[in-house]
């Protein structure tokens, strides 16, 4: 027989000071764990595939969970960790200037050009109107 040492004995205790062992401690469970064990016997069914709705429910998943990551994301955006404290606060307004939504000069001058342009479009039509009913307006040769 091998000599053989005692492995509990041998080796650096853990540092959370738990043993571990497979099924020694229940594994806690996340909302994604019990999210994919609710998803997991309904997506494995054959009437999926004989009823054409694998595809609808491969949109539908996507999209649900594109919505529930886009919903966390900003959640944690709006969030921050204050120092010396450990409740998260809201951010800062971030001022009322942010969005300047005043008129500059370069859009002063396309809302002239594009009332210009109005016009000459009106005189332009006016004229042929004139030509076209016979009232006036010079022909070209």
């Amino acid at each position: 027989m091998t000599n053989t040492i005692d492995r509990k004995s041998a080796r650096a205790p853990k540092k959370n000071g738990r043993e571990s062992a497979v099924g020694a401690h229940k594994h806690k469970r996340t909302p994604t764990d019990i999210g994919l064990a609710l998803i997991t016997p309904i997506v494995g069914q054959e009437f999926l595939d004989k009823h054409n709705l694998r595809d609808p429910l491969n949109r539908g998943l996507k999209y649900g969970v594109k919505q529930v990551f886009s919903v966390v994301g900003a959640t944690n955006r709006q969030f921050k960790k204050v120092s010396g404290g450990k409740s998260p606060t809201r951010l800062k307004a971030s001022g009322a200037d942010y969005f300047d939504l005043t008129p500059d000069d370069d859009l002063d001058r396309v809302r002239f050009l594009r009332r210009r342009l109005a016009v000459a479009q009106q005189a332009v039509y006016h004229v042929g109107d004139a030509q076209l009913l016979g009232l006036g307006g010079e022909e070209r040769v």
